[in-house]
């Protein structure tokens, strides 16, 4: 499992590398998908806070080596996680 720790809980995955392409199927870049759990190991308990990890292809800049990468954190207001 892919897990990020920060402070008194991490972030897990739960969509890994979702595509998004062009018409003509060039890969413009991928979405990766985070929830954030409170606590660690058997104590955790999964929170509202959800984290989009948009990675951006080389399609759109074919010069840079390094990836570039934008990250939203928003709290989700549909139902109830815990």
């Amino acid at each position: 499992m892919d897990a990020r720790r920060v402070g008194n809980g991490e972030w897990r995955i739960v969509e890994r590398n979702e595509d998004f392409a062009l018409s003509n199927n060039q890969l413009i870049g991928r979405k990766n998908t985070y929830v954030y759990w409170r606590g660690q190991g058997n104590r955790s308990r999964m929170t509202r806070w959800w984290m989009h990890e948009f990675v951006i292809g080389t399609i759109f800049r074919p010069t840079m080596v390094m990836n570039t990468i934008l990250t939203t954190i928003t709290m989700k207001k549909i139902g109830d996680f815990f």
